[in-house]
């Protein structure tokens, strides 16, 4: 995903970055993320889409500090989908709390999984 959406934008193609990150078909985050939730998600395993919306969060992070201005140009899809991201999390949490994950065991995942993207930039609704 991180890699499209340079290749995308470095070309001059940022319809294909923004297609892939907020479009509806089949290929874009925006629409995996929407049938993480489902009835008809063929992913069942919490975990499994635990860590879906992590590497999501990771990604978009990714892309908000290495491409700032294709950032602030869909500023407002882009947070919408940070917001959608951060939902899921709060929404899958509380599963997995109740198959045996310690809430210490899920805070010390979320910081170390995430350190690469940095988390401590302010991703609020700028």
């Amino acid at each position: 995903m991180e890699r499209f959406v340079k290749e995308s934008v470095d070309t001059g193609r940022s319809g294909r970055a923004v297609a892939r990150l907020f479009g509806k078909k089949h290929d874009s985050l925006s629409y995996l993320l929407d049938r993480l939730v489902g009835d008809d998600d063929p992913i069942r395993d919490n975990v499994d889409r635990y860590l879906i919306v992590f590497c999501a969060r990771q990604s978009l992070t990714h892309i908000k500090q290495t491409q700032p201005y294709f950032w602030s140009k869909h500023k407002a899809d882009a947070n919408k989908l940070l917001s959608r991201v951060n939902e899921l999390k709060k929404i899958l949490r509380p599963q997995l709390l109740t198959v045996d994950l310690s809430e210490d065991f899920l805070d010390w995942f979320d910081q170390e999984f995430l350190r690469r993207a940095n988390m401590e930039v302010n991703d609020e609704q700028d």
